[in-house]
């Protein structure tokens, strides 16, 4: 009698997590589509600080294609400039990080590469007023970045070799 009593309880568990199961997998659609809608909100506000603008909207749309909703049209990421691109993955990359993790930390390696002085120096600019970070790391051969930062190492390369110059 223990035994089937017990056996009873093991079906009755197991029934009960098929359910839950079942719930999950028919709530997944639904979960991922709004988190995908919380990313491409966060990405759209963290475009428009990056480039300083807000009248563009940034969307990445659940089947995760970026694109550029401007006013009266919306662009793809391959119709945008080599600049909006690096602003757009610049953006996502963030909003990703900080609707995902609990890391309030953020590493760049060369997010100002293949742009113009003037956008190099729009962008480090922006980057550095990134806000929801504590701490913000650029890796870069750019010096546009040399006047918001709190500390820099500086790896220089000559004949001797590589070496750290801490400045």
């Amino acid at each position: 009698d223990t035994q089937r009593a017990e056996l009873k309880e093991v079906e009755g568990l197991e029934a009960l997590l098929q359910r839950i199961r079942e719930l999950l997998r028919q709530a997944g659609p639904e979960v991922t589509r709004r988190r995908v809608e919380r990313v491409s909100l966060t990405a759209s506000q963290l475009y428009g600080d990056t480039i300083g603008d807000h009248r563009h909207r940034l969307n990445w749309s659940e089947d995760y294609a970026l694109s550029l909703e401007v006013p009266g049209a919306s662009r793809s990421f391959r119709q945008l400039s080599g600049g909006e691109q690096m602003a757009a993955a610049l953006a996502l990359r963030l909003a990703l990080l900080r609707e995902t993790s609990s890391i309030d930390v953020a590493f760049f390696d060369e997010p100002t590469a293949h742009l113009d002085p003037e956008r190099r120096a729009n962008l480090a600019e922006q980057i550095m007023r990134v806000k929801g970070f504590s701490q913000l790391f650029v890796i870069s051969h750019d010096d546009s970045f040399e006047q918001w930062s709190q500390n820099q190492l500086r790896v220089i390369k000559d004949e001797r070799g590589s070496r750290l110059e801490s400045r």
